[in-house]
């Protein structure tokens, strides 16, 4: 029997022009047997992703499914991603996806106003489009992408960020940066992975509304907007790690 642990993707956050500038996985795998299952949820999308025994298999729930045609028409019903890629790992962000493939490679598509699909360029994706610097990740987050907390906020509400963890622990960020969530040291929006300030090696990454968090051990450090403390440094100043 198959269980699953199911990741909302939907997180809410603000932001300032002074904000914190320094340094949660999206989605969880469960064991059941020999079947390994990925489940991640976002605002308007639900993908689910099943191994077994080296087999790769999607699921899709509900009527048969249209053709992946990289349309932009609403899906009522779960519909495959265009594309022959075999993903590992899935990470919803506010009208965008990201995912890993068993090589490593990262894959982008949707909304990119900020450069948080990191292909090096600030236009929309409606079929998976790898993520530029051909650098290979073991862990990919997305975020919420509303940097002042509201849907109808920056960029429209198609503002975001993304971070990956690479295979030697190190991080790279990339999107929306302007209360820098990126945590490289500035407020500048990029375009395609950069490595957070620091050399700090992570376990694993969180991505919020407008703030980033990294585990190493059972130490966490975060960086980005502090509005309502969620930096958790006791303060609301902003410096850089």
């Amino acid at each position: 029997r198959l269980r699953y642990r199911v990741l909302l993707g939907a997180q809410s956050g603000r932001h300032r022009r002074d904000d914190v500038r320094t340094p949660e996985h999206s989605g969880h795998s469960s064991r059941s047997g020999g079947w390994r299952a990925h489940v991640a949820i976002g605002r308007s999308r639900l993908a689910a992703y099943m191994r077994a025994d080296d087999r790769r298999r999607r699921i899709l729930l509900g009527s048969k499914p249209e053709r992946p045609t990289g349309d932009r028409r609403s899906h009522p019903v779960p519909a495959p991603v265009a594309g022959d890629l075999r993903f590992l790992r899935i990470a919803l962000g506010s009208r965008y996806t990201c995912g890993l493939t068993e090589a490593g490679d990262a894959y982008c598509w949707g909304a990119n106003a900020t450069g948080q699909l990191g292909d090096g360029s600030l236009q929309d994706r409606s079929v998976p489009t790898l993520v530029a610097g051909g650098m290979k990740f073991a862990q990919i987050v997305t975020s919420s992408g509303f940097g002042d907390g509201t849907a109808g906020g920056s960029a429209g509400g198609t503002a975001g960020h993304t971070c990956a963890l690479a295979a030697d622990q190190s991080a790279y960020c990339w999107g929306w940066n302007q209360s820098g969530e990126l945590g490289d040291g500035t407020r500048f929006d990029r375009l395609r992975p950069t490595p957070v300030s620091g050399d700090l090696p992570f376990d694993q990454l969180a991505a919020g509304g407008a703030y980033t968090c990294g585990m190493k051990g059972s130490y966490v450090w975060c960086w980005g907007s502090n509005l309502v403390g969620q930096v958790g440094d006791g303060t609301s100043a902003s410096y850089v790690l």
